[in-house]
């Protein structure tokens, strides 16, 4: 996903799952530390990114409610701070119906990149392959 977002003009920081980052390190409204594995920027757009491989209860590999339900109370909680950022949660499975209606309605953006798509992505230089990168993204609906 750094590498799309990228291609489409964001300056992007990103960290490995686990590994804090003082870059990213997002103090919200209430004091609590975030840190996200993806945060995005481009004029005057912010985008606060979680890579999921499963659901928020463990359950399954499709993300469930509980998943959209914590993305939101985040999001939430950083509004003041990063001047109303746009959430996203990039999972390579699929989302459950009832959580993609939650998505929707609250405007998290599921990103669904499968497997096969992040592999042909790794394997292009993103200097010279920017193009190709986006046409990939585009397969998947993934237009920003």
């Amino acid at each position: 996903m750094v590498r799309i977002l990228s291609a489409y003009g964001f300056q992007v920081q990103s960290t490995v799952k686990g590994k804090r980052t003082a870059g990213l390190e997002v103090v919200g409204d209430s004091g609590k530390v975030y840190y996200p594995d993806i945060k995005a920027q481009k004029g005057p757009w912010t985008i606060i990114c979680e890579a999921r491989t499963r659901g928020q209860r463990g359950q399954s590999d499709k993300l469930d409610p509980g998943a959209i339900q914590l993305a939101i109370a985040e999001l939430d909680d950083m509004q003041a701070v990063l001047r109303r950022p746009h959430g996203m949660i990039v999972t390579p499975h699929g989302i459950q119906p009832e959580a993609k209606k939650l998505a929707d309605h609250f405007g998290i953006i599921v990103a669904l990149l499968p497997i096969a798509a992040i592999d042909k992505i790794l394997d292009l230089d993103f200097h010279s392959r920017k193009e190709q990168i986006l046409t990939i993204a585009k397969e998947f609906k993934l237009v920003f």
